[in-house]
């Protein structure tokens, strides 16, 4: 599942290179940077995120006091003390402030993969949807916005490179590698004329042992959308990417389709691709 961080340290060259760090990794979905005490815990309040790291000598409310009023107010944030070196102090004077430990700031980037492994497990655990129940991650493309089965994305990265192919828009319109393959890549909007931003994020999607990609310009949310929460659509486009939205369902205020991953397969393989 997508994750969310917050990092509070009053160094901002450290925030920035470990933004840049984090960033790179696929499961997290947004990072939240605050340089004091105060704004991490006005942060954790308002966001909600899953992981917070908190420096131990943050300039107003150190770490740890920040840590107990984090952790004994979330249900669902994961606290980490950052300190500048490995002490069995630190660690025993974190736990009794509600964290789950501390990790020395020098080796930050070798531990982070480990917590995060971790932390996805107990959220797939106590996120388990009922029968009948499936994970959608929320997707914007322009002003659109649309569901992408959870359990078929393979990755989602942002976009380097990939070969445009000339010819008709329906329904690829390049090629990208992933895994070492040619994966044909599909765009759910068509981006014409002066001012057109070119997609940043590119999702690669699974059916089977067959992978397709995907322009997207950002990830919004992940939810979780019973059965008796997809509709039929209500008209069905004849041909093109947006064929292969064929069901509708409520997010926040607005009603968004749900992509047809095993479609899209089927169509492609079928077309030769």
């Amino acid at each position: 599942m997508p994750m969310r961080i917050l990092l509070a340290d009053d160094n901002p060259a450290f925030l920035r290179a470990m933004e840049r760090f984090l960033g790179t990794d696929s499961r997290i979905r947004r990072i939240w940077l605050a340089r004091s005490g105060a704004e991490a815990i006005e942060l954790v309040d308002r966001e909600n995120p899953d992981l917070v790291l908190l420096d131990w000598a943050l300039p107003d409310i150190k770490g740890l006091w920040a840590a107990l009023r984090i952790a004994g107010e979330s249900e669902t944030a994961e606290v980490w003390i950052l300190t500048p070196d490995d002490n069995p102090e630190y660690e025993q004077a974190a736990r009794k402030a509600g964290a789950k430990g501390c990790l020395c700031r020098r080796r930050l980037t070798e531990k982070i993969g480990k917590i995060l492994e971790n932390l996805e497990r107990r959220s797939e655990v106590r996120s388990k949807p009922p029968d009948g129940t499936e994970f959608f991650i929320v997707c914007r493309s322009g002003t659109e916005c649309f569901g992408l089965p959870a359990d078929q994305v393979a990755k989602v990265e942002k976009i380097v490179s990939f070969t445009v192919l000339s010819g008709e828009y329906n329904p690829i319109i390049g090629l990208a590698t992933f895994e070492g393959k040619a994966v044909p890549v599909l765009g759910m909007l068509r981006r014409e004329g002066p001012g057109q931003e070119p997609p940043a994020w590119l999702a690669i999607l699974r059916s089977g042992r067959s992978l397709v990609g995907l322009t997207i310009d950002g990830i919004e949310d992940t939810i979780a959308v019973a059965s008796s929460a997809r509709f039929p659509f209500p008209w069905h486009p004849p041909a093109g990417p947006h064929s292969y939205l064929t069901r509708v369902t409520r997010y926040k205020d607005r009603f968004i389709f749900l992509l047809d991953v095993d479609k899209i397969m089927t169509d492609l393989n079928g077309n030769g691709a």
